[in-house]
């Protein structure tokens, strides 16, 4: 459910939201599977779709949502779309700063070794990481105020990337 279902859920939201916009560039919503199986679903999409690595300008990656409002994770992340994230986290009152979780791996990783900015936001901590898959991971751990919450926060980070002039440094230096 957390690692899944609340991503899948934010994307859903998003679409709905964002479609009716006139944006400066499209979006493409895609919900990767088999991530826990080596990234299969991320490596298929980016080696045999018809979007080429070099025409994706940024690559949004939605994890773990709704326990703690949403943060970028820096190894899975450019370091541009963080510092913007935090920025955007901060005009709604809160933190956004970065967290590390160590021991997994998330989808933005492929785009990132084909030199395609990403990010990868969740809304979970490291000491939360043991609810992944177990039988506590139920539709319970999701807070629905944290997941409301969040909601706004992404989709105005979605609006001022679709501002950005293009091509974004993909660096993931931190």
């Amino acid at each position: 459910v957390l690692d899944n279902y609340s991503g899948m859920l934010m994307a859903a939201a998003l679409y709905r939201g964002l479609s009716d916009e006139e944006l400066n560039h499209n979006l493409l919503f895609v919900i990767f599977d088999l991530e826990e199986a080596g990234l299969l679903g991320s490596i298929d999409f980016a080696c045999n779709s018809d979007c080429l690595p070099k025409e994706i300008h940024a690559m949004v990656n939605l994890e773990c949502l709704g326990m703690t409002m949403p943060h970028p994770w820096p190894e899975g992340s450019s370091d541009v779309l963080e510092d913007i994230f935090v920025e955007v986290g901060g005009r709604f009152g809160y933190d956004a700063s970065p967290g590390s979780i160590t021991g997994v791996a998330a989808d933005s990783l492929v785009f990132l070794a084909l030199g395609v900015p990403a990010i990868t936001i969740d809304g979970v901590n490291e000491c939360d990481l043991d609810i992944l898959g177990s039988e506590r991971d139920v539709p319970e751990v999701i807070d629905n105020d944290v997941l409301m919450n969040s909601y706004p926060v992404i989709e105005e980070y979605i609006r001022v990337l679709d501002d950005l002039a293009y091509p974004l440094d993909p660096a993931n230096v931190r």
